[in-house]
């Protein structure tokens, strides 16, 4: 993502890591390659970059430890395994910078994770009781288990639900934004006991909920293999917790590092 890269790029700044052993940290430790081997980093790293001399691969990586172990001081005494060290300094850091370098509104940094997340209207949204019924689906929360397709626009008065289709495997947490701009975690709370995610679509909500009143509502699902331990991290017993920036900051940051985020949203008219 976007912010981990600046966070890489303005670390090598503050490094003064040369020119050939910068190229490899910024390539090396870009996510979305963490898990590949060193075999394959050499590899893909050389053939991005054909003008460098192959032969001198190993002293781009020596020297990109070297220059590390002044301030990842784990570094000194480690022999093998020096990429997964410096991968957990690194995370361990970011937390920190990126907190340094976060939106100063909450509107903005609910922009950002909307700008992440990806626009899948077939992954999770709204669901009524006459939607499923028309598709010959059962409307009590317990049995609704199969595909259905999302409700864009409700009308007031209707009552809905929220489905997740199984696309991925892990913990979510689903995120509220009405047209007051309060942003509410509406999973995990009172309202949903269930935040799992397996080979099962998932029904959020425990009760089909009634909507009240005309809105323009976007919703946020983040996925992870598990959800952070945030001291206000909201808990299937507790109430549906309004987001302030501080807790929508430790969001971003999280989900940065690790998991997915998807976007969706649904309008509610008068009849």
């Amino acid at each position: 993502m976007d912010r981990w890269l600046n966070f890489l790029e303005s670390l090598a700044t503050e490094c003064k890591l040369p020119p050939a052993p910068r190229k490899l940290f910024l390539f090396h430790f870009d996510l979305d390659r963490k898990q590949m081997s060193v075999e394959e980093i050499e590899k893909n790293f050389l053939a991005a970059n054909p003008t460098l001399n192959s032969n001198n691969f190993d002293d781009y990586r020596k020297r990109l430890y070297f220059t590390f172990e002044e301030f990842c001081l784990e570094l000194q005494n480690k022999q093998r395994n020096k990429a997964a060290t410096l991968w957990q300094w690194l995370e361990d850091r970011y937390a920190d910078w990126a907190k340094q370098n976060i939106p100063a509104s909450l509107d903005e940094i609910w922009q950002q994770l909307w700008q992440i997340g990806e626009d899948r209207s077939d992954v999770f949204g709204i669901v009524t009781p006459r939607s499923l019924q028309s598709l010959g689906i059962a409307s009590t929360v317990e049995e609704i288990n199969y595909p259905s397709e999302f409700s864009s626009t409700i009308e007031v008065g209707n009552s809905i639900n929220i489905k997740v289709n199984p696309v991925v495997s892990g913990k979510i947490m689903l995120l509220e934004r009405s047209q007051t701009g309060n942003v509410y975690c509406l999973c995990p709370s009172h309202l949903s006991s269930e935040n799992t995610l397996s080979d099962r679509s998932l029904i959020i909500f425990d009760n089909f909920i009634t909507i009240d009143e005309p809105d323009r509502v976007q919703l946020l699902m983040l996925t992870a293999p598990k959800l952070p331990q945030f001291d206000w991290f909201p808990t299937a017993r507790g109430e549906s917790l309004q987001i302030d920036r501080e807790q929508l900051t430790d969001v971003l940051v999280h989900i940065t590092l690790d998991g997915k985020v998807w976007r969706n949203t649904y309008t509610v008219i008068r009849p």
